[in-house]
């Protein structure tokens, strides 16, 4: 048993507050079988009691969706029962490098058993009779997709693989839970693929996931693949007593800003708390001070700079120097490398560990970690998979990464053996706003969001098309109505059809070499990237604050190259227009009074303090409505600046919050690149009371709180506002789509989805949204889904709500009102002279409706005439062409009101109100479902572009039927 250093006495001794939360031991429940029951062992315990369900349920020939914990022996599960029945399997992994990772521990085990492990990846491959005899094969599922591409090629009918594949009795898909939504269902669809075409016959699955968000709907396809039973099984981790510690700052910076409070609680009335009481919301009262309206300024400008520093980078390192003598392991995790190597700078015996380190110097510190030779390991992220040593017992967050997901799978590394190591640790130190923030909500809230959840739905039709695509291309017969609909199909693949299908890899859309762009970093490559990651994101000028780096330039030889030179060099030899963008910086801070250094210098410091942010903006454009294909092309790349000091941004009654200035800086670089690909699309006309800031309040607040409350993804769903048409008459339409293709706003809208064991739908949505309470970690996130919403934005909880309402009635496509219900088809007053013309070069076509069809401009003035003197008349409506009216002579008077199709607008939004947007689009769409012929309007496009010689006879029906459904919106308006 490993004896471990106590955190707690080594903080009072550096003068460092905290808080503790302790977590006690999670114990699992054991069955009656042990592992030598099912392979010989030196080491014999008893299986735990799901590994031994699974295990049953795989025996009795059923399917296994193992829902279960990092460390909960989840590769036993499914492992035991290959070696002990010989059941040939195929286990597919995400990735590459994990794939690297247990295949090496399959061959461990296949040492004892007489096993023989085969691989297929993009870095090895078995060879020959090995492969096609081995009992179990590793591979990923791009190798999978590239195999199903070539059956029916004479290279595929020699293919080791492919025999395999003929004898293979059961398929594993682990680590499921990292492919992300889309692609978790474009693997289950691949797996149909084989099934079908190259295995030939029922086989057994096994998924392990732990996020699965529907569970059974997603058995239920694995039973339609295989045609057998799906036993879903939940699996715990047995874990030791978890003590955290969460990091405060220096007594004497805690001790002033509880004093700070405390003149603060005359106006909050929340802070008259002792100093005991005042730690538990020490991250609150911080919290507070930047986002809390308030009167008190000098307090707030106060307590805000006491509390943006409230520890020491010395503090950390003497903490960590202590942990060097204890015999337990210490994993710390940076939120980049220039922090890791820092540290390491410090800590001279301490080993660091990422992306920057050669393998082979990484595989050393591994063995030295494992061995107890190091006893402090630093990374950012590469130690967070694959390390599983039992004397790891505390992990401590130099700062918190963003995604929970990393958060839990960092922790996981700590306390992995609860026999050898009873008690492990954890131990945050808050570095940003951010951090603060999520404090403020608590730490085990925060935990208790959870990783994301992967959402599958059957309508889904990103798989199908992929189904789709193969099956043509392998000239199989099929109705291909997914092929017809998108335009790649007609009777065979058509030349895009072909593009398609050889532009098809599973984790992004293009050609291999496409997506496998090197970043080098001042001339040493360190990563490949997708061309979706390139357009997206790595566009000259852009700050890789991973490594704290710019980018230079995007060089294009036989494929793209990302150059990068790093801040730490100097920032020599850049392009003029980062050099450009570094003298605007420097203007904006000369003129905030901020700028003390030398020039480069000072961007290079406020680059590394995250005080200047990249933003690259894409444009997107797309074919239609639902599902369609998109294009993504970087529009343009920015700096946003932040100042070191903050300014009061007053929000009325005397009050106001703090908050940073910030500037955009646009680069004058070229962008490079294009990406396309497949997802969901949503159309809505905007409610002219909403603008951009409106609805990306509104999308930020229903997006945080999918996040918060049902665990989807904060940034699964985008939106840009569209401009349509010019001047007064001029409408935008909102454009909602997905980032991966899921058809979740599909099943929102058509009636739900099982999510985390509860039905999500809009109703259930918008109940949430009514009855959230305000939530720092909503706050949080939105700042995660855009950046640029300030604190006093956010300062008014009721106001998100609103515009979270009004955003989900775009989101939901609700129509606001049933016109069927204001009785638009029993109109029995004396309507409105509705007028429209449609002009062929100088001649206007007039018509009008007022009951009866009117066309021609004398008989349309005599239908205004009668109607004036009669008295009868109260308005006269047209579509935005006032010209009309004085082509036709008409005025304003007491008794004759002019209206256009915009002022109609205006009468449907203050006679209904309410929280919902209001779309005239949708409304047109309900009055005139069944009236209209659509098709006139087509028609008559058309004759105008070939300049046919009929086209005034169709003008004038044109004419008649834009007069009429102009009547029609004013009637229903006027009716409500």
């Amino acid at each position: 048993m490993t004896v471990m250093l106590s955190t707690e006495p080594l903080l009072r001794g550096l003068q460092l507050e905290y808080l503790t939360f302790v977590r006690e031991p999670n114990t699992v429940d054991l069955c009656d079988k042990t592992l030598n029951d099912f392979i010989p062992s030196d080491k014999n315990f008893n299986l735990y009691a799901h590994q031994c369900e699974a295990l049953n349920s795989l025996n009795e020939g059923k399917n296994v969706v193992l829902r279960a914990e990092t460390g909960s022996g989840k590769t036993e599960s499914w492992l035991l029962y290959s070696i002990s029945k010989r059941v040939r399997t195929l286990a597919v992994y995400p990735t590459v490098a994990l794939q690297s990772d247990q295949t090496k521990r399959l061959r461990e085990i296949a040492q004892m058993t007489n096993l023989s492990i085969g691989v297929i990846s993009g870095r090895e491959k078995t060879e020959g009779t090995v492969l096609e005899s081995a009992d179990i094969v590793t591979t990923n599922p791009q190798q999978l997709l590239m195999e199903i591409k070539r059956v029916r090629t004479y290279e595929y009918l020699n293919s080791p693989f492919r025999k395999f594949l003929s004898s293979v009795q059961l398929i594993v898909l682990d680590e499921f839970d990292f492919y992300g939504s889309s692609k978790a269902s474009l693997l289950l669809e691949l797996l149909g693929l084989l099934i079908s075409h190259v295995i030939g016959r029922q086989i057994q699955i096994v998924v392990v996931t732990a996020t699965l968000s529907n569970p059974e709907e997603f058995s239920n396809r694995l039973s339609e693949l295989t045609g057998r039973e799906c036993a879903i099984i939940q699996g715990k981790a047995p874990r030791p007593q978890i003590t955290t510690y969460l990091i405060l700052g220096r007594r004497g910076v805690v001790d002033e800003l509880h004093k700070i409070s405390r003149s603060l609680s005359s106006e909050w009335g929340d802070y008259s708390l002792d100093y005991e009481e005042f730690k538990r919301v020490f991250h609150k009262f911080v919290s507070d001070l930047k986002w809390r309206p308030s009167k008190n300024y000098q307090l707030i400008r106060r307590g805000q700079r006491i509390s943006s520093r409230p520890y020491n980078k010395d503090d950390v390192i003497l903490l960590l120097r202590n942990y060097e003598r204890d015999e337990a392991v210490t994993l710390v995790f940076t939120k980049g490398v220039n922090s890791a190597n820092e540290l390491k700078k410090w800590l001279p015996s301490a080993g660091v560990h990422h992306h920057y380190v050669s393998e082979g110097e990484r595989r050393r510190l591994e063995e030295d970690l494992a061995q107890g030779r190091k006893k402090v390991g630093i990374s950012v992220r590469t130690l967070s998979q694959g390390i599983n040593f039992p004397n790891i017992g505390r992990v401590v967050h130099y700062g918190l990464p963003q995604s929970v997901r990393e958060y839990i799978q960092k922790n996981g590394r700590a306390g992995r053996d609860p026999k050898k190591m009873p008690v492990s640790e954890i131990v945050v130190f808050p570095l940003t706003e951010d951090d603060m923030a999520i404090m403020a909500g608590g730490i085990n809230e925060w935990e208790s969001l959870g990783p994301e959840v992967l959402i599958y739905t059957a309508e889904n039709k990103y798989p199908k098309l992929l189904r789709e695509l193969i099956e043509a291309k392998l000239g199989l017969s099929g109705s291909y109505e997914l092929l017809k609909e998108m335009g790649l199909y007609k009777e065979r693949l058509n030349e895009r059809g072909e593009e398609e299908f050889y532009a098809v890899n599973f984790y992004t859309r293009g050609k291999t070499y496409e997506n496998m762009i090197p970043v080098v970093v001042d001339g040493r490559k360190y990563t490949e990237i997708s061309m979706k990651d390139l357009v997206e994101k790595y566009q000259p000028g852009y700050l890789d604050h991973v490594n704290d780096a710019v980018i230079t330039s995007v060089t294009q030889k036989e494929g793209y190259t990302v150059n990068e030179t790093s801040v730490r060099e100097g920032l020599h030899n850049v392009p003029n227009c980062v050099a450009q963008g570094i003298q605007a910086y420097l203007q904006v801070k000369k003129s905030w009074e901020e700028l003390t250094e030398e020039g480069v210098k000072k961007f290079a410091e406020d680059l590394l303090r995250g005080k200047i942010q990249p933003k690259v903006t894409v444009g997107f454009s797309y074919e239609k409505q639902g599902f369609t294909r998109y294009t993504e092309f970087p529009h343009s790349v920015s700096w946003i600046v932040e100042s070191e000091g903050k300014q009061m941004i007053p929000l009325g009654d005397g009050k106001g919050v703090l908050e940073y200035r910030t500037r955009e800086i646009e680069l004058a670089c070229s962008k490079v690149g294009r990406y396309e690909d497949y997802t969901y699309v949503y159309e809505s006309d905007l409610d002219p009371r909403d603008d951009e800031e409106s609805v990306t309040l509104g999308h930020a607040f229903v997006s945080a709180v999918l996040r918060r409350k049902f665990g989807v993804q904060h940034n699964h769903l985008r939106f840009f506002i569209q401009p349509m048409g010019l001047g007064k008459e001029s409408k935008n339409r909102v454009v909602i789509w997905e980032y991966e293709p899921t058809a979740l706003v599909e099943r929102l809208r058509k009636g739900g989805i099982s999510v985390r064991n509860e039905e999500l739908n809009c109703s259930r949505l918008e109940d949430e949204l009514r009855k959230i309470n305000e939530d720092e970690l909503v706050k949080v996130i939105m700042r995660w889904i855009d950046p640029g919403i300030r604190p006093s934005k956010m300062a008014s909880w009721e106001k998100l709500r609103e515009l979270g309402i009004r955003y989900l009635g775009y989101l939901c496509d609700r129509t606001v009102v049933n016109t069927k219900k204001v009785g638009v088809a029993t109109v029995e007053r004396k309507p409105a002279l509705a007028i429209s013309a449609i002009y062929l070069g100088e001649e206007a076509i007039i018509c009008g409706f007022n009951g009866n069809y009117i066309c021609g401009k004398e008989k349309v003035r005599e239908a205004i005439s009668e109607s004036v003197l009669s008295g009868s008349l109260e308005s006269i409506v047209h579509f935005g062409q006032s010209e009309i009216l004085s082509k036709l002579g008409v005025t304003n008077s007491a008794i004759l009101r002019v209206m256009g199709f915009y002022d109609v607008h205006q009468i449907y939004l203050s006679k209904l109100g309410g929280e919902r947007p209001i779309s005239l689009e949708k409304l047109y769409d309900e009055i005139f479902s069944e009236q209209v012929n659509r098709d006139i309007y087509k028609k008559f496009s058309d004759m105008i572009v070939k300049g046919d010689s009929n086209r005034k006879e169709v003008a004038e029906e044109v004419a008649k039927l834009k007069a009429y459904q102009i009547y029609m919106l004013y009637c229903v308006a006027d009716l409500i």
